[in-house]
């Protein structure tokens, strides 16, 4: 079971399979229902689906109210696997840093801390896989200590550095560092206190400045507004540095050259907009389903980079896949639990 187990913990995508092996190593004790439903689910949100396999979903979904139930499920499920994993990635890495002076500690390794890690996820999983569709939020989200709700943000104090949350956003403070799980903070440090704010691979440090860290599943975008920040990636050879008006993405396999921040997109989220300019089609994507009580799936994901661009108000996504149509000549089709597929 453990192979497995790692292999849905660090890599979600491939959930079908992989989710059934971890709960009972087959698929007999799924319905029919469900276990179809999880092979859509799989197709649609990894970039193999087509038109016609859209059209299949449509016709499925449609025999039964059981169906529709089925799928609504089984994204949902997606969802909170892959939020979980991201937490437990950023979780691991966390701890080994903590760990890291004592390494003389031979026994207290990546393989103790993976092993703490997957067995906390077993249970989860085990409680996730059967609940009703209100099975929300993730446990990585409960177990944080600052989090704002879709339409929520909060302001608070950590140490000398005020700390403001946007809309869904979880957040921990562990052995003096911030460690951010899912959303965007805008942090003011203060000269006499720097701060050290982790965002998944990788770690943020500061002092005398103001910067917003965005984190949306894999993806993570520093940006810095006054000051200077200096960015540690594992991937990256020398710590990169960012002055004002300059920001720099990354995810685990990567970070990308530093490049001149649109600090009116950026800080758009304080006015309740959303702003996007010649910004690829996934990353749009991304940014909306985090306001949004449902989902936009792609189905085409060599779509992805196609820009596009609008002012919107948040909330407003009738108007936001509008425009991607407009601009993208992509169909939307509606789906159960307020999935909307663009194909």
């Amino acid at each position: 079971m453990i192979p497995g187990l790692l292999y849905c913990v660090f890599s979600p995508a491939c959930l079908t399979g992989v989710l059934v092996k971890t709960m009972s190593n087959s698929r007999e004790t799924l319905s029919p229902a469900m276990s179809q439903a999880l092979e859509f689910a799989e197709r649609l949100t990894t970039g193999v689906a087509v038109r016609e396999d859209v059209a299949a979903l449509e016709v499925w979904c449609a025999q039964s109210v059981a169906h529709a139930e089925a799928f609504a499920e089984a994204m949902t499920l997606r969802d909170t696997i892959k939020l979980n994993a991201a937490a437990l990635r950023a979780d691991i890495a966390a701890r080994e840093t903590a760990v890291a002076p004592h390494s003389s500690r031979g026994h207290f390794d990546r393989r103790y801390i993976i092993g703490g890690a997957l067995a906390a996820s077993v249970a989860g999983a085990a409680v996730l896989i059967r609940p009703p569709m209100a099975m929300w939020p993730s446990l990585a989200e409960l177990g944080a200590q600052f989090r704002t709700e879709r339409f929520d943000v909060k302001t608070v104090s950590v140490g000398k550095a005020r700390v403001e949350f946007n809309r869904v956003t979880s957040a921990s403070l562990k052995n003096g560092r911030l460690h951010l799980i899912e959303g965007e903070v805008l942090v003011e440090i203060a000269q006499s206190a720097p701060l050290t704010l982790s965002a998944g691979s990788g770690t943020i440090e500061a002092s005398a400045a103001k910067l917003d860290v965005l984190r949306v599943s894999e993806n993570t975008c520093v940006t810095c507004l006054s000051g200077e920040a200096t960015v540690l990636h594992p991937k990256s050879p020398t710590p990169i540095r960012i002055l004002a008006g300059q920001q720099v993405r990354y995810d685990q396999r990567q970070a990308d050259a530093v490049e001149t921040a649109d600090l009116e997109s950026t800080l758009a989220w304080r006015h309740d907009l959303i702003i996007f300019r010649n910004t690829p089609l996934k990353r749009v994507i991304e940014n909306v389903n985090r306001y949004r009580n449902g989902q936009i799936l792609l189905a085409d994901q060599t779509r992805g980079d196609v820009p596009v661009s609008g002012v919107f108000k948040i909330g407003e996504t009738g108007q936001i896949i509008k425009a991607i149509q407009s601009v993208t000549g992509l169909s939307a089709t509606r789906l159960p639990n307020q999935i909307t597929l663009l194909s």
